[in-house]
């Protein structure tokens, strides 16, 4: 009886030993040519794919990253800290008249953004997962003055301390205010429109400009000899002209002491 137990057993033992050979083997064919069970590649289950299919696959995938890639870009064109004070080999200095302020000096050479390489340096960085990156090092730069532009910023010195001048004229409930907005007509300019320095880089006075600002001064304030008009009792209007009486501009007189105090 035992004798028949132990051949059973020797019996079972040598199927299953043949068996899990036959499933190596059979497994290690499977798999010459394909990846092995358990196979895994950039977030892709690969087992039992061939190195083409799987080299397909990836390529698919990278084509749809590159669709991305572009709408990131598209993105970042639409922000508009990525489309001001842009760098431009052309960018300059130069000196610009305004309404409220008189002449400024506009310099586009500092801290000016290199777009290309702003949008190349954030795609990569969203790529590869970055979590902080600091634009500030890599794509800001400044644009060295040439000697047109420090003589520019040597003309826009002369410039600003013309304009460093300011009065206030009280005509009673009214002011008239002289600040850069006035002075910088009284700058004297050539026929072309260009402003006319002296050799030491400072604005000629224009001083027919200042007659012109007194005349004004008159022509709004000067009340002797003007018709005036009165409401009598009954309600009506009464208009009476001339007069020795009211505000007279000794606009000679205001032209020499406006002149001075310039």
């Amino acid at each position: 009886m035992k004798r028949r137990i132990i051949v059973f057993l020797c019996s079972v033992l040598g199927v299953t030993a043949g068996i899990l050979l036959a499933v190596t083997v059979l497994s290690t064919y499977y798999y010459k040519n394909v990846f092995t069970f358990g196979t895994w590649i950039y977030g892709n289950y690969c087992t039992g794919m061939t190195a083409q299919e799987v080299s397909d696959l990836l390529l698919e995938q990278y084509t749809c990253f590159e669709y991305d890639l572009t709408t990131m870009q598209q993105v970042l064109l639409e922000q508009e800290w990525m489309n001001s004070n842009l760098y431009n080999a052309q960018n300059t200095v130069s000196i610009v008249k305004t309404l409220e302020d008189g002449y400024i000096l506009v310099d586009e050479t500092k801290n000016l953004l290199n777009q290309e390489k702003a949008i190349q340096i954030i795609t990569d960085s969203i790529v590869n997962e970055l979590t902080e990156i600091d634009l500030r090092k890599e794509c800001y730069i400044d644009i060295p003055y040439d000697q047109n532009m420090l003589e520019t910023i040597k003309k826009w010195k002369g410039i600003e301390s013309f304009q460093n001048f300011c009065m206030t004229y009280d005509f009673g409930d009214r002011q008239e205010l002289i600040d850069k907005s006035v002075v910088c007509d009284w700058i004297a300019l050539d026929e072309d429109g260009y402003i006319i320095y002296d050799e030491n880089n400072f604005p000629v006075l224009d001083e027919s400009m200042i007659e012109e600002y007194v005349a004004y001064l008159g022509s709004v304030y000067n009340t002797v000899g003007i018709e005036r008009s009165f409401h009598t009792t009954r309600g009506d209007v009464v208009k009476v002209a001339g007069g020795s009486y009211g505000n007279e501009l000794n606009e000679k007189a205001e032209f020499q002491y406006l002149k001075n105090a310039f």
